[in-house]
């Protein structure tokens, strides 16, 4: 080919159809011999060559996780609860497993975190409502929590949405985790 980097592009648009050599694995831009090409990223690096994501995802990362956060702590009075902000938080870390790569993410989330947070979550869950027994009241029973039965239904209810946000943002992970290290893994397969 005369033009060095119009090949490169024509492999890399007819990779795709699987008669090119970029079939799988992380591709980024980097210089090769003088001239932009693409070469294969190590270790899953993500978009690591597009710092416009990065430095936007930076700065949008702590309000998804704050926006969480507030739809944990506001699901009693209105809409929202344990779940979406389980899913929400989740969704903070699938975003910075997309653009720092999935081996950073793990260093930040480790799988054993994961696995406890998704254990805790249930403990809490199960535990409110087996204190409502031991305090004389029904299984999930918020009133006997606390002198005031309407102060008992509002502490039972943030804990329950605790539990449930919990072990909803560690499954969310774990699931995501999962199936995006499981590229990984066919490929040696079929080496």
């Amino acid at each position: 080919c005369r033009h060095r980097r119009a090949c490169e592009l024509s492999r890399l648009r007819h990779s795709g159809r699987g008669d090119g050599d970029f079939h799988g694995g992380n591709w980024r831009y980097g210089v090769v011999d003088g001239a932009s090409a693409p070469t294969q990223a190590a270790g899953g690096s993500g978009v690591s060559h597009h710092l416009v994501v990065r430095v936007v995802s930076k700065m949008l990362i702590p309000f998804i996780i704050l926006f969480a956060l507030y739809v944990q702590l506001h699901g009693d009075f209105g809409p929202g609860g344990g779940f979406q902000a389980g899913v929400i938080f989740a969704s903070a870390f699938v975003l910075y497993a997309l653009v720092f790569g999935l081996d950073a993410a793990r260093k930040v989330l480790p799988d054993g975190v994961l696995r406890v947070c998704i254990a805790l979550g249930v403990l809490i869950f199960g535990g409110t409502g087996v204190l409502g027994l031991f305090l004389g009241g029904n299984f999930l029973d918020y009133s006997v929590l606390s002198h005031v039965p309407a102060h008992g239904q509002h502490y039972g209810i943030f804990a329950i949405e605790f539990g449930v946000g919990l072990t909803v943002a560690a499954a969310m992970a774990t699931i995501f985790f999962m199936f995006a290290g499981r590229g990984a893994n066919l490929d040696e397969m079929e080496e």
